[in-house]
């Protein structure tokens, strides 16, 4: 009878182990603080049967959870959501204000090709325009179409300021297509017309067929390209650039300059302009000394310059 009771108690003692591993019981300042699901509730109270005393107890202290939220604690969770709401509130009808008068400061930063009025003019806006009125999106891509701009950016700033920053192309060369002059960037973007009094006194490329020149799109004409490369070249060198009227390209197989002071033309054939604009550089002085008049000067021999009076 004796080892009956014994394997029941150790059994029973196996359950309880075994259901303990189960509940999280905790104590504390609060007392005794179980964490169980109702599963796990009834077979604990059907453990505690064997001392009645205890059920009370146990459902004292499951029942006896503290609140979640303090009262106090939800009063100024209350009162804060009011304050932030009343702070929104307040800059809504103050922005709202705002956007019912103009733009208190235009900021433009990278424009030297555009003037303001020029800028006004491309995007529409006048100086009484109001912030509502201003689509920032639009003028953004307005001034992105413009042949001189790169890339625009266009911001409004708070309370009631209006940035536009612009990257516009730089303009590298002049051209001549037909009877216009363009200003034309190292991409070969022609950026925007010129008159002739303009490019007077600058050396321009020529040779180029206008029918493949618009304003805003690159130029696909590789004579355009050759005669980019013979700028770099002669702006590298020694010679002087005031005296290049014009730069060639017509013939890709004989490049030729024309120069101011003598109206005379220099051939430079198809290779190696950066050894021949030396040479000029070297003899050019030296036969402008001796003869005023000269018709032209051809580089395209190796090591030799014929001369032509």
């Amino acid at each position: 009878m004796q080892d009956l009771k014994n394997r029941f108690h150790n059994k029973s003692q196996t359950k309880s182990q075994s259901y303990q591993k189960k509940v999280d019981i905790q104590y504390g300042k609060g007392g005794l603080r179980v964490k169980s699901s109702k599963k796990q509730h009834h077979l604990l109270k059907r453990l505690l049967m064997r001392d009645p005393s205890s059920i009370k107890q146990f459902d004292d202290a499951y029942d006896s959870f503290p609140p979640k939220a303090s009262a106090l604690r939800v009063f100024f969770g209350f009162v804060s959501f009011l304050f932030t709401l009343f702070v929104l509130l307040g800059i809504v009808l103050k922005s709202y204000d705002y956007f019912q008068h103009p733009p208190s400061q235009v900021h433009i930063e990278g424009a030297s090709l555009l003037s303001a009025v020029e800028i006004y003019e491309i995007t529409g806006m006048t100086p009484g325009m109001k912030l509502k009125e201003i689509d920032t999106f639009l003028i953004s891509n307005l001034l992105n179409r413009h042949p001189a701009v790169k890339q625009a950016e266009v911001r409004q700033v708070f309370p009631d300021q209006l940035y536009i920053s612009l990257k516009e192309r730089f303009p590298y060369a002049y051209l001549k297509a037909g009877d216009q002059y363009y200003l034309v960037d190292r991409e070969r973007y022609p950026i925007q017309y010129v008159s002739a009094d303009q490019a007077a006194n600058q050396f321009v490329i020529t040779g180029v067929d206008a029918s493949l020149v618009q304003l805003g799109k690159p130029i696909p004409e590789d004579s355009l390209e050759t005669g980019m490369e013979l700028i770099d070249l002669i702006r590298q060198s020694s010679f002087d650039l005031k005296t290049i009227m014009a730069v060639d390209v017509s013939d890709l197989l004989n490049i030729k300059l024309k120069l101011r002071d003598t109206n005379s033309i220099v051939q430079l054939g198809h290779n190696d302009y950066q050894g021949k604009m030396n040479r000029l550089a070297t003899i050019y002085p030296q036969l402008l000394q001796q003869h005023k008049k000269l018709r032209s000067i051809d580089l395209r021999y190796q090591n030799r310059a014929i001369v032509q009076f």
